[in-house]
């Protein structure tokens, strides 16, 4: 059993190792594009607020743990999130205008997220936990939607649904 036990751990660290590697080289091609734009488009106030708040989420989602916060199947949709990140930064680049609409319907439901985070009572039930958990992967499935439909969502999202889940989360103890 011990031999088993050895290539069960040695076959969980190289999908860890490849998922991270995927991963990093998907920020990488964000990072590179956005600084491109920036670049490019240096008095185009739109444009450099549109890269601002790409840079913000891109560091919210990959923070330099990422590894640590994440599971395998977490990891598994990163890169998918960053390519979103990045055909939202080419779009945004030429219609900024229609990116901060689009981002404003998501800040809402990121800020409904994080007053229930900051709110959470440390005797809060487990199931309260996963639903904030859950909600937080919806939002980012709804970034998907608005910034990158041709990138598919795994689930059906839409403002009702995170409306809906939202409800259910401040009804819970």
């Amino acid at each position: 059993t011990f031999g088993l036990c050895d290539g069960l751990i040695t076959q969980k660290g190289k999908a860890m190792r490849d998922r991270v590697l995927k991963v990093l080289d998907a920020y990488h091609k964000t990072r590179t594009m956005i600084h491109a734009l920036e670049r490019a488009n240096a008095s185009k106030k739109g444009v450099l607020a549109v890269c601002a708040n790409i840079r913000r989420d891109l560091g919210r989602l990959v923070p330099p743990n990422f590894p640590e916060l994440y599971d395998l199947e977490r990891l598994t949709h990163l890169p998918r999130y960053l390519k979103a990140m990045q055909l939202r930064a080419e779009r945004g680049a030429n219609d900024p205008a229609k990116d901060q609409s689009s981002a404003a319907q998501v800040e809402a439901y990121s800020e409904a997220l994080h007053h229930m985070t900051a709110e959470l009572f440390p005797q809060a039930s487990q199931d309260k936990r996963q639903a904030l958990e859950d909600y937080r992967w919806m939002i980012e499935e709804f970034r998907v939607s608005l910034f990158a439909q041709e990138l598919k969502t795994p689930f059906p999202i839409s403002s009702k649904r995170l409306e809906k889940k939202r409800k259910d989360i401040e009804r819970m103890v």
